[in-house]
């Protein structure tokens, strides 16, 4: 079952107008007219194989980028915000995984993206599994919670955040 519409209203009608647009009749006499769901942008989501790790445990990070709208280019910033809080550890390259630390309490002006200038075209759905896969080592990350984050920026400009994704994970000696 597909659910189309989900409301706390109970709807006592539908219906369609001249121009074509659905109408519908709450119990309450009201009467909504449904609009469809805007295409948006680009937008990327994130997800770990476990969210709590040990030293010794596989670390696995996967993306998912899509574009249900128009041509887009894009800034990528993948990286990870350690427990203190005010540091963050950057993904700056993927082959071989290389990073580097950066504050996070001044702001984003100073975090390095991952990628600049990345076209992503209209209708992309692109899965990156195991975009990140490496054994955990007790050096890795300190011990507490970690965010990791994905943001898309549009490109070449001050930065105006497209898309953001944020995980939490554990992590434990």
């Amino acid at each position: 079952m597909t659910v189309l519409l989900d409301t706390p209203h109970p709807i006592n009608s539908l219906g369609e107008d001249e121009a074509g647009e659905i109408l519908v009749v709450a119990g309450t006499g009201t009467v909504f007219r449904l609009a469809p769901a805007p295409r948006g942008g680009p937008r990327i989501s994130l997800s770990v194989g476990d969210l709590l790790v040990q030293p010794g445990d596989p670390f696995r990070v996967s993306a998912r980028l899509q574009n249900p709208g128009p041509a887009e280019t894009v800034d990528v910033y993948l990286g990870a915000i350690l427990p203190d809080g005010a540091s963050a550890v950057m993904v700056t390259r993927l082959d071989p995984v290389t990073t580097t630390v950066a504050r996070v309490d001044g702001g984003p002006a100073g975090l390095p993206p991952l990628a600049v200038g990345l076209p992503v075209t209209a209708g992309l759905d692109l899965p990156l599994n195991d975009l990140v896969a490496l054994p955990f080592t007790a050096d890795a990350l300190p011990v507490g919670r970690t965010t990791l984050f994905a943001v898309l920026a549009r490109s070449g400009g001050p930065l105006e955040v497209l898309s953001s994704h944020l995980v939490a994970i554990d992590v434990e000696p």
